[in-house]
């Protein structure tokens, strides 16, 4: 019996005695009420006292039963016993001796049955010791044979029905078998969950096995289920007090556990007749490995870009039992939450001390709260409390990029920059000199993060030149080296001295232009530009900022006008031109036909030319082909200006071939032939 079922007894008699009634499906009588058994060997009656009285009666005086051959359907309250065989049970107080033979019957003497033997035993006592000695004769086999309300007839013949009748104590009962109905018994089915990772629950419905079991035995197996063998010393009775929520399942709780391993259960019904009948359901379930540890950062220094965090692993029994596999070193801003993998490294379960190292984008100025989060195979963790490690910042911040500015024709400047990657700028400082030699003053009155600044200037002076440059300040009020000092010049409206264009004349097949260079002293660059007159385009041909007086012009407008000028720009960009020269130019041919390609159509068998129209009036277009650059000879000659395209069908598969395409203006003149080659 255990002790917990003892107490709930204790507490509540009347509804202990009373469960076991419903436990096997009937109520209180004053008659005792039978059970029956039958194997292929045996038909097993008992009956169940209903109260103190009934079962001290049984225990102490003789019990009788007749047997006798009844039809099936025949009504067993309305048999006649006078004729029907006897047979006498010897159940007085020799059988009480005998229990003095049992192991367990010295210390449950006084428990259980001395109530039977003394006078003036009180109610509760009666109940008490009722209940108790009702558990046992359910659950000890022999015990019920001692209290001689059990009933073995091996005697029969299968093919036939008896009616029983049991006297004891002054009552009758009465009850028919039938030899063939053998009693078979269900296996035990239920559910296996995982607890916090360190007990497992057995937990079944015995309401579904009342009719057919008292209590129940959990076997247990680790690794083979083979191995199976009793979970607890004493058998789980359904017991229910007052104080259970009913309809709750029954539950056996296992904290005997092995990580790492496989556990496989089996639940056996005890019958009313307390014998174990065996099951064929066995499930299993994984225990995991558990951390069986507890991290700690212990130290964290700082080593110019690293933090070198030092944890410890704090074993809770044997080093060998801590089954860690990885340690993950995280790192957030905020203690709560926002934390990020930086570094994860495994682990060797003899090291209990761990060095780690993260990186930090600056050497100083950093803030972070640390964590280490330690998991095995089983996904099992372990955290430590989160560390907070900071550097005071004594690295100054980046300077700003990409300053720039302008001055208007008033005087005002506009600055400009970009931030650096810094995210603890406090300002910025902005300094000014007229010369780049000068010392610079700061013209800022106080830190400020925007990205611009204005300033303003006297232009009624002689110095055009005025320089820059900014100072990024952090929140320890570190300054950066300065940024790219940058020179604006102070507005000027007044445009340079021209170019002077001196000629343009053709030399051979080209254009030659000379001229002069303006003379401005604030010069900064010059352009030479062509127009063609007959379409107005203007193209700018060349561009310098040094002494070039020269150009050659390889593509000159053809068979047009071509005009010249040049365009001068000073630091202020005011702008000149100079004269002009004007120059019809014909070298005698035309350049080749723009975009001219060259496509295999195998679906179509054939090969497609496409060209893009010249500009120039086309009289006709030539067409040339040949198995080589050396053997082209005229294909076809198109005359039609509008066409831009032409397809070949005379053609064979695997050759190669070559065209060539030029165009005739109106004039006469052609171009260069434009050579393409492909493989059909």
């Amino acid at each position: 019996m255990q002790p917990c079922i003892l107490d709930i007894m204790k507490k509540n008699i009347l509804n202990v005695v009373g469960l076991f009634f419903l436990l096997i499906g009937y109520s209180f009588s004053q008659t005792p009420v039978p059970v029956t058994k039958i194997t292929k060997d045996s038909i097993s009656i008992k009956w169940l006292p209903n109260n103190f009285e009934q079962f001290k009666s049984m225990l102490t005086k003789d019990v009788s039963v007749k047997r006798m051959e009844v039809k099936e359907n025949t009504s067993v309250d309305q048999l006649d016993f006078s004729s029907a065989e006897v047979i006498s049970i010897d159940n007085g107080k020799k059988n009480y001796d005998k229990l003095e033979e049992e192991e367990w019957f010295q210390e449950s003497f006084e428990l259980l049955l001395s109530p039977y033997f003394e006078e003036n035993t009180e109610e509760i006592e009666e109940n008490y010791a009722f209940a108790l000695s009702l558990v046992a004769n359910l659950s000890k086999p022999r015990f019920q044979f001692i209290c001689g309300n059990i009933f073995i007839d091996k005697d029969f013949d299968r093919k036939k029905t008896y009616a029983y009748e049991i006297t004891t104590g002054g009552e009758s009962l009465r009850v028919l078998v039938d030899p063939s109905q053998i009693t078979n018994y269900g296996s035990v089915d239920f559910e296996l969950s995982l607890d916090k990772k360190k007990t497992i629950d057995i937990e079944w419905e015995s309401k579904k096995y009342e009719q057919d079991y008292f209590g129940f035995e959990i076997k247990k197996a680790i690794k083979n289920k083979k191995d199976l063998s009793y979970l607890k010393d004493e058998a789980y009775l359904p017991f229910r007090s007052s104080f259970e929520k009913k309809g709750t399942n029954d539950f056996v709780r296992d904290d005997s556990l092995i990580q790492g391993e496989y556990h496989y259960y089996s639940i056996s019904g005890i019958d009313l007749f307390g014998h174990e009948q065996p099951s064929d359901i066995v499930k299993k379930i994984y225990v995991p490995k558990l951390t069986n540890a507890w991290i700690q950062i212990d130290t964290i220094e700082a080593d110019g870009f690293d933090r070198n965090i030092k944890t410890i692993v704090h074993p809770t029994g044997e080093v060998s039992d801590i089954h860690l596999d990885k340690l993950d070193l995280y790192r957030s801003k905020k203690r709560e939450s926002g934390y990020e993998l930086i570094k994860s490294t495994d682990f060797d379960n003899s090291d209990t001390l761990v060095n780690l190292s993260a990186e930090v984008p600056i050497k100083t100025g950093d803030a972070y709260y640390y964590k280490i989060i330690a998991f095995n195979s089983d996904k099992d963790s372990v955290s430590s409390l989160p560390h907070y490690f900071f550097t005071l910042d004594q690295e100054p911040p980046s300077p700003v990029k990409s300053l720039s500015g302008k001055i208007d024709s008033t005087g005002i400047v506009d600055l400009k920059w970009e931030a650096p990657e810094d995210n603890d700028l406090l300002g910025y400082r902005v300094f000014r000199a007229n010369a780049k030699h000068e010392e610079f003053t700061e013209k800022t009155k106080r830190l400020d993060l925007k990205l611009n600044f204005r300033d303003t200037l006297s232009l009624d002076n002689l110095t055009p030149e005025i320089y820059y440059f900014v100072i990024s300040v952090d929140s320890n009020y570190n300054n950066s080296i300065h940024s790219d000092t940058i020179l604006l010049i102070k507005p000027d409206t007044i445009p340079p001295i021209p170019a002077v264009l001196k000629s343009a004349k053709r030399v051979d097949t080209v254009v030659s232009v000379n001229w002069i260079n303006s003379t401005s002293a604030d010069l900064k660059s010059q352009a030479l530009i062509r127009t063609n007159k007959a379409t107005d385009k203007v193209d700018t041909i060349l561009r310098w900022s040094d002494s070039t007086s020269t150009f050659t012009d390889l593509n000159a407008f053809q068979g047009n006008y071509n005009r010249y000028q040049i365009i001068t720009w000073d630091k202020s960009l005011n702008s000149s031109l100079s004269n002009d020269f004007e120059i019809f130019y014909e070298p005698g041919y035309r350049r080749n036909i723009d975009s001219f390609q060259v496509e295999v159509l195998r679906g179509k068998k054939q090969i497609k030319l496409d060209w893009k129209r010249p500009t120039d009036e086309v009289f006709s277009y030539k067409i040339f082909k040949g198995s080589s650059k050396d053997d082209l000879s005229l294909l076809k000659t198109i005359e039609n200006p509008l066409t831009t395209t032409f397809s070949d069908i005379d053609i064979s598969i695997n050759n190669q071939y070559f065209y060539a395409i030029k165009y005739i203006t109106k004039d006469g003149i052609h171009s260069i032939p434009l050579v393409k080659k492909v493989i059909y």
